[in-house]
């Protein structure tokens, strides 16, 4: 790695089927012209290997986990605290703000970019209670896939 190299970004894609982790391609490629070291994967329940049948192991906790684990186990990370970028798109930005929630991403996260999910307060006051949003309402009933039988096999 060069030495004037920046931190590493980890991008965390969402449920964007075929796309997944290429929706990054472009932006990496503009990241490591400025210096930075980028990372993409297909998350957990994305890919053939990686796609557990167990509920429990879709839990956010273990989701979180995988961030860290993910980025230690590259080798891409040079920072001596550990510390990196999370770039998030959809559900990969709802763990990501799991992650803050633990505090591992307090720690850890140097910035966290949300491409399209706010935090999860501001989230639920515009499906619920008296601030609801009836297009967001109409907008997110795509995340009820996520309960049904066999839904990490979408796109594998």
């Amino acid at each position: 790695q060069p030495a004037n190299a920046r931190a590493l970004v980890y991008h965390m894609h969402g449920n964007d089927g075929p796309r997944s982790k290429g929706m990054f391609f472009d932006l990496m490629l503009q990241l490591s012209e400025a210096g930075f070291s980028s990372l993409a994967c297909d998350q957990r329940g994305y890919s053939p290997e990686a796609s557990p049948n167990e509920m429990p192991e879709y839990y956010y906790d273990k989701l979180v986990g995988d961030i860290f684990s993910i980025v230690n186990a590259s080798g891409l990370n040079q920072d001596p605290e550990g510390k990196f970028h999370l770039v998030a798109h959809d559900q990969g930005a709802r763990v990501g703000w799991h992650a803050i929630g633990l505090g591992e991403g307090r720690r850890r996260f140097l910035s966290f970019s949300s491409l399209s999910i706010p935090h999860s307060d501001v989230f639920s006051d515009a499906l619920y209670g008296p601030s609801a949003d009836s297009d967001q309402q109409a907008a997110v009933q795509y995340v009820r896939m996520f309960i049904l039988p066999n839904s990490t096999t979408v796109y594998n």
